[in-house]
């Protein structure tokens, strides 16, 4: 008959009496039955023999049948504890060999009594042992052994001995048949406080520990791929605790993960006034709403400061209840500094670039502006906005093939050095440059443009060609020094014969005339001796109006021949130079008598005169003539050169010469058939 962990047979029923079976015989009832019949005897004196009897019987029959009931109402309670009992007991023995864990008892003696269904051999039916296991054998039996699967495990280190001994164990690890189970054991023990066994209770944990292997393994690979990642990288809880700090992260600040484990990483590695940016913006990414990048520094363990590039995540664990934040970091350090070096050096190269008086540009591979500087907008006149991206403007559109062919040779390799040539400026006029070109590259010494560094020559090549007038100057001087003085010494006889004979004759009009002529002739002289060397002339205050109006009236046999006009302005009214007065009437003569042979007849001649800034005066002459061809006009006031038939070039030139003693200028537009303006510039005596 099969019995359960209490030993009792689990067919309660089938052992419990019957009530109708049930054969009793009432000795408690004797006694209390002659204590009724002496009463009753002694009540009656035994007068009534047969009414005696009956009650005899009576009393029996009573007594019998109310010990009857007693016994039939105590059985069927039995009998119903006993069926509550063992359906109890069933479904103990039911749950006990269901359940996944391995359920052991053992008696006072540490023998094993009872085993459930969850581990039990082939050889024995799980629940109560026929015979139990001797505890000396429950290691063997079993092949119990210590977590390592190798070293048996001695009696008094099993669950169930320890129990027995008073102990709890809590979560014992044991090996089995190849099985790892976590166990628990506690005593039994009797409302007397003695312990008659003990039950242990074993969870496999087999699978788990093979996945917490598994999972160690992981986490090593992965921290060992990390430890060898050359960024840093960082975990941290939602609360901003410290969970993983690679071996770069220590590298970098010198802090080991012990130390900074668990602690809140802005009091351990962030700038004090960085720290509410920064948790602001981790509060912004534990709830899902920030940039996945951003740049700070860290405080390394030795107060220094490293700058750090980050990229950013979130994610959940695996019950997806807390919230971690992965940071990906790169120490961008040295390469900021770099950066800060190079962008000062490109700042300063900017700089000297613009400050720069030459003219620098630079341009891409198709010859579109990239750069412009200063002087380039002073040399040209576009601003940078106006010509980035856009084709030289400087070359002329007729010149534009040449440009292509140009670049083609500087960005194969060829430099140009000190080209000379002439670009155009925004209002249209040129200028003469001298040009120096070379090809760019970029970082990975692909060519990707090209830079010009221009110089303006204009002045140069004006003063290279007033040393070049000046060359002819001193040769004329020399040639001029000469035939004056060759000049002179018959100019002296014939000044001497004339005068003597003007004494002889009586009339003196021709003779005079004849005079007057050798003076002239003597002036003229004296000035080619201006070209010569400097002279020492007188300079004397003269009104400026006077001399004019002299020069025209000296004039004005000239003007009635070809019917023409001269007009003086107003402007000349209170000005005084310091001038010689003849030199300066002389390039008046010279002007006015040029505007007078180029004025087609009934022609006007007007002359200007207009106050400037700085104590000037500004003379003009304005014509109506046919103008100067512009090729011819920057030849004007070259020695010997001249546009008229009979003309000697040297007119202008030594109008130009005694102006600038005089510390003036003179300038000269003309428009072709349309007029000239000698403009004549000097400076006023206060």
């Amino acid at each position: 008959m099969s019995k359960n962990l209490l030993g009792i047979p689990n067919d309660v029923e089938s052992i419990l009496p019957k009530p109708k079976k049930l054969v009793v015989v009432p000795f408690i009832f004797i006694p209390i039955y002659f204590l009724i019949d002496f009463v009753i005897h002694f009540s009656l004196h035994t007068r009534y023999a047969a009414i005696e009897s009956l009650l005899d019987i009576g009393f029996f029959l009573v007594a019998l049948s109310f010990y009857l009931y007693i016994i039939t109402k105590q059985a069927k309670q039995l009998v119903s504890s006993a069926r509550v009992l063992a359906q109890n007991e069933m479904l103990l023995n039911t749950v006990l060999d269901n359940m996944v864990e391995v359920v052991a008892a053992c008696d006072s003696n540490g023998n094993q009594v009872y085993i459930n269904r969850s581990y039990s051999k082939t050889d024995i039916q799980p629940g109560f042992l026929d015979e139990p296991i001797p505890a000396e054998q429950l290691s063997d039996y079993w092949d119990i052994r210590c977590p390592d699967g190798k070293t048996p495990v001695r009696k008094e280190e099993l669950p169930l001995f320890r129990a027995l001994q008073g102990i709890l164990v809590e979560n014992q690890e044991l090996w089995s048949g190849g099985r790892i189970s976590l166990t628990n054991a506690r005593p039994i023990v009797t409302p007397s406080g003695e312990i008659i066994g003990a039950v242990s209770v074993g969870h496999d944990i087999t699978e788990r520990k093979k996945m917490e292997l598994e999972l160690r393994r992981e986490r090593d690979f992965i921290s060992t791929i990390l430890n060898t990642l050359d960024a840093l990288v960082l975990v941290l809880d939602s609360e901003g605790r410290v969970q993983q700090f690679n071996r770069m992260c220590e590298q970098v600040t010198a802090y080991t993960f012990e130390e900074v484990r668990g602690k809140i990483f802005w009091d351990v590695l962030l700038l004090p006034e960085e720290v509410e940016n920064i948790k602001a913006t981790f509060k912004k990414m534990v709830a899902g709403d920030f940039a996945n990048q951003h740049d700070n520094y860290w405080i390394t363990k030795d107060g220094t400061r490293r700058f750090i590039t980050w990229s950013d995540a979130v994610f959940f664990d695996s019950e997806k209840k807390e919230k971690y934040v992965i940071a990906t970091g790169i120490d961008i350090t040295e390469r900021r500094k770099t950066e800060e070096e190079l962008w000062n050096m490109t700042q300063t190269l900017q700089a000297v670039i613009q400050a720069s008086p030459l003219a620098i540009i630079t341009g891409n591979p198709d010859g579109t502006v990239k750069m412009w500087n200063q002087a380039a907008k002073a040399m040209f006149g576009w601003t940078e906005q106006e010509v980035i991206g856009v084709l030289l403007p400087t070359v002329p559109e007729e010149r534009h093939e040449s440009l292509r062919k140009d670049l083609t040779c500087i960005l194969q390799g060829k430099a140009m050095t000190n080209v000379e040539t002439t670009l155009r400026r925004k209002d249209g006029s040129f200028i003469d440059a001298s040009l120096s070109s070379a090809r760019m590259h970029d970082v990975d010494g692909n060519v990707n443009g090209f830079v010009n560094i221009i110089v303006d020559i204009t002045e140069r090549k004006k003063t290279e060609e007033m040393l070049r007038k000046s060359d002819k100057l001193n040769i004329i001087g020399e040639l001029a020094a000469g035939a004056a003085h060759e000049i002179r010494n018959p100019l002296t006889s014939l000044k001497g014969f004339l005068q003597l004979l003007r004494l002889k004759v009586e009339e003196t009009q021709y003779v005079d005339i004849m005079l007057s002529e050798v003076e002239r002739i003597n002036f003229i002289v004296s000035e080619f001796l201006v070209l010569a060397k400097p002279q020492a002339v007188h300079f004397q205050r003269k009104p400026l109006l006077p001399m004019l109006e002299r020069v025209v009236l000296l004039l004005n046999s000239e003007m009635n021949l070809k019917n023409n006009f001269v007009f003086i302005k107003s402007g000349f009214e209170g000005v005084l130079i310091n001038c010689e007065e003849n030199q300066l009437m002389q390039v008046f003569i010279n002007v006015l008598k040029n505007a007078i042979e180029a004025t087609p007849p009934g022609g006007e001649i007007y002359i200007e005169g207009t106050k400037l800034a700085g104590n000037k005066v500004a003379i003009r002459f304005v014509d109506e003539g046919c103008g100067i061809p512009e090729e011819q006009l920057a030849k004007i006031g070259t020695p010997f050169y001249t546009t008229k038939e009979k003309g000697t070039g040297l007119g202008l030139m030594v109008s130009q010469k005694i102006i600038e003693n005089h510390k003036g200028y003179m300038d000269i537009r003309s428009v072709r058939n349309q007029g000239t303006v000698v403009e004549v510039v000097l400076p006023i005596e206060k």
